[in-house]
């Protein structure tokens, strides 16, 4: 049973396409109430679509029962509900979804706490899926295309530094990790890491610097390694490991090779 069925139309082929679906809707037995939500008050053509809808549904003998009425909202309210509208399709990845919680945060300014409360999630899954938006773009573009699953990138997030989300970024799609073997890889790391000599680097770069490094990194989705002495004077490499993935990087820089 199909109910309280909420219509938005940007434009005249949206309104064409709506009532083709009500009438896909209507023809296989689904009952169908109709609600048309509108942003004008006195908008004619949007009174007069409800009752082309109305008529339309009731053409068919299935529908008995098509409340149509128009809804006023102001700018902040259709952009939450065309967010939270767009966080029910069942399409989306992960990085989508927090997209859409991020938007929600900056241009309704909302909370954290205020979008898991209008989701009806817990804090700490909005939290989450923020957090895989500080990814590099290639591990976010493949959380896009599903080549690796909101486990692979939780485990991901939790490695500090981008060149080790990276390195095992690359062994996840190289050795096709599941996301349990994953996490112990990423706990094989912090455990070599915390073995190694604690000794100062007097080559660290100071934290403004090495976020630039992070960066860089994060750009270019390679390892990075900065240089920066107290003259000023520093070097910056980038590594590739493949002629693919060095035209990738003269592409970024809009280096052409002639």
């Amino acid at each position: 049973y199909l109910n309280n069925l909420e219509l938005r139309f940007p434009n005249e082929p949206a309104r064409h396409k709506l009532l083709d679906v009500i009438g896909d809707l209507a023809l296989i037995g689904y009952p169908v109430k109709a609600r048309i939500i509108a942003n004008r008050p006195g908008h004619s053509s949007n009174v007069e679509f409800a009752k082309k809808i109305k008529q339309y549904i009731r053409k068919n003998k299935h529908v008995k029962d098509v409340p149509v009425y128009v809804r006023q909202a102001n700018d902040a309210e259709l952009l939450e509900l065309a967010l939270l509208e767009n966080l029910q399709r069942e399409d989306l990845n992960a990085i989508e979804i927090g997209l859409s919680y991020k938007r929600m945060m900056e241009e309704l300014d909302y909370t954290q706490e205020k979008v898991a409360e209008r989701m009806g999630k817990e804090r700490s899954t909005v939290t989450n899926y923020i957090r895989l938006l500080k990814l590099p773009p290639d591990i976010q573009l493949a959380v896009r295309s599903g080549v690796i699953t909101m486990g692979h990138a939780r485990a991901l997030i939790t490695i500090e530094h981008i060149d080790k989300q990276l390195y095992v970024f690359s062994q996840i799609k190289t050795q096709q990790l599941s996301v349990r073997q994953t996490e112990e890889l990423v706990r094989k790391l912090y455990k070599n890491d915390n073995s190694k000599t604690t000794n100062v680097d007097k080559d660290a770069l100071p934290p403004a610097y090495k976020k630039i490094e992070d960066n860089i990194a994060s750009h270019f989705s390679t390892k990075v390694k900065m240089l920066h002495n107290k003259n000023g004077q520093g070097s910056i490499t980038v590594e590739y490991y493949s002629l693919q993935e060095l035209n990738k990087i003269l592409e970024q820089m809009n280096v052409i090779i002639s």
